[in-house]
């Protein structure tokens, strides 16, 4: 039996590409932890966390709809999951569990990468504004 297991929460859930990746990265960096799928409706998401806190997990993947409904589930939460009221991974430490929300990281990485070239094709018009507030 692997040392850790790592759920991904969420309703409905089946299986994803998400999963042979983290696998696969897990298994390349040497990690001994199970990927396991927890079907759990939003009522039963207090209920799912606390099976987190009784030991030997690693933390968890939170799933829609279950989102916004871990920051108050979690001991702490980095600075992307207070701001945004949401949380897609719980990791698990001393039986404390930190929110994070990783979805932050991706979304700021893909605008960085469009902003350039859409600001540069941006069309160049001059808004005047008049004194009732409307353009001219």
């Amino acid at each position: 039996m692997p040392a850790l297991r790592l759920p991904i929460i969420g309703h409905p859930l089946g299986p994803t590409p998400l999963e042979a990746v983290l696998r696969a990265g897990l298994a390349a960096g040497g990690h001994e932890i199970e990927i396991e799928r927890w079907e759990r409706k939003p009522h039963q998401m207090a209920d799912a966390v606390a099976e987190l806190r009784a030991g030997g997990f690693a933390g968890a993947l939170v799933a829609s709809p279950h989102k916004e409904k871990a920051p108050p589930l979690a001991d702490a939460l980095a600075e992307d999951a207070r701001v945004s009221g949401a949380v897609n991974v719980l990791l698990a430490t001393d039986g404390r569990l930190r929110g994070d929300n990783t979805d932050l990281v991706g979304v700021r990485a893909g605008l960085i990468a469009i902003l350039p070239r859409v600001i540069a094709n941006w069309p160049r018009q001059a808004i005047v504004l008049g004194a009732g507030g409307g353009a001219r």
